[in-house]
């Protein structure tokens, strides 16, 4: 299992922190969509419905609000995973 570094998580966090959030999440869903359609199904319906246990005032906007931020936790954690694995792999290519 892949084991991300402190310094992999931090860079992907301030990644998706500089940019606009809620692009961040729109750009991972989007990659996640096209490199891992199984995965997306699965984390669509699992956000959908952590975004509804949230939404305590059943409020739309609040709703997508939610979305967005599980998304992009989900996509900070997924491109970590990617960028540590690339990491380890080069590490072990040129030593």
């Amino acid at each position: 299992m892949t084991i991300i570094s402190e310094d992999c998580f931090v860079a992907n966090l301030e990644k998706a922190m500089q940019d606009n959030p809620i692009a961040f999440a729109d750009n991972f869903w989007g990659e996640l969509e096209d490199e891992q359609p199984v995965i997306a199904n699965g984390f669509g319906a699992i956000v959908v419905a952590l975004a509804q246990l949230a939404n305590s005032r059943n409020d739309e906007d609040s709703q997508e609000g939610i979305e967005y931020v599980i998304l992009a936790a989900c996509g900070i954690l997924y491109k970590s995973l990617n960028a540590q694995r690339e990491a380890d792999e080069m590490k072990e290519v040129w030593g």
